[in-house]
């Protein structure tokens, strides 16, 4: 669950649509996030992805109240 700095900047590369993901905070992401219109709906689209993850485990079943909840 816990994966790292570079996954969450690819999450919200990944959310903002129109930027190289790659991992690392650069000019063209910043740039993306200031003029993303909807910042709530962006934190939404992060979290979206970031519980993706998890849900694709073969463990998901066994975990996901718990999983979830973190995201949450």
């Amino acid at each position: 669950m816990n994966s790292g700095s570079a996954q969450s900047v690819k999450w919200l590369q990944r959310a903002l649509g129109k930027v190289k993901v790659d991992g690392a905070i650069g000019e063209s992401t910043l740039a993306a996030v200031e003029a993303y219109p909807d910042h709530d709906k962006l934190v939404t689209l992060i979290l979206d992805r970031r519980l993706a993850f998890p849900r694709a485990l073969k463990t998901w079943s066994t975990f996901k109240g718990g999983w979830s909840a973190r995201v949450e």
